[in-house]
């Protein structure tokens, strides 16, 4: 059985971070588990298992070229966090490596979207391809803001962030319920325009966090 702990003020810090932690956890399961949901009840089956696979792909690659780096990266700035140094310039030293890499497997996967449909999948899938030039595109906003969420939980902002999370959610569904009124094509054409808001919010966000004025990171 669980025990009650002698030291009630030890464990109130872990459960108030754990707490928080879950609410943005939860958010972003919501931003990312309600696409399917949206797309099957607005379109239907055939066109969740297309835009499902398209999202799939464009994700995968993103994170096979530049997943390593934030990892690095991550632990990078604790360090530097702990010994009181600033953070502006190695966070846009990362932005730097993951746009260089990132943008260009991102051009390529878009322009070799049908191609390598077919090699993958097959011709039952083909109308997977014009899906994922779309989210190829999208895919170079989301990458063009990394660590967005641990940076503000390294730096102790997370109630803020809890906030700008939950709007991030917000612009999630809203565009791609927009998007789905319209067509499947209309529905991957909007992950761009979630893709603008979502950078304009977390771009905003950490540029006051961390100093660093906007014009640097474009």
């Amino acid at each position: 059985l669980p025990r009650t702990p002698r030291e009630r003020e030890t464990v109130r810090p872990m459960l108030g971070f754990s707490s928080l932690s879950f609410i943005i956890s939860a958010s972003a399961a919501v931003g990312q588990r309600s696409q399917d949901l949206i797309v099957g009840r607005l379109l239907g089956l055939v066109a969740t298992g297309l835009y499902s696979r398209a999202g799939a792909l464009a994700g995968q690659l993103s994170m096979l070229v530049t997943g390593a780096l934030s990892g690095v990266f991550y632990a990078a700035f604790a360090r530097k966090r702990d010994a009181g140094e600033p953070l502006a310039e190695p966070y846009l030293h990362l932005v730097a490596c993951n746009t260089a890499l990132n943008w260009a497997a991102m051009v390529g996967l878009a322009l070799a979207a049908e191609p390598l449909v077919l090699l993958l999948y097959g011709e039952a899938w083909a109308e997977v391809a014009p899906l994922l030039r779309w989210m190829a595109i999208a895919e170079m906003l989301f990458i063009a803001i990394p660590l967005q969420i641990d940076v503000p939980v390294l730096l102790g902002r997370i109630r803020q962030l809890i906030w700008v999370n939950l709007l991030d959610t917000a612009a999630a569904v809203a565009t791609l319920t927009i998007g789905c009124l319209v067509s499947l094509e209309a529905a991957a054409i909007s992950r761009i325009g979630y893709g603008l808001i979502w950078w304009s919010i977390y771009a905003v966000y950490l540029s006051r966090l961390l100093g660093f004025p906007l014009p640097t990171l474009l």
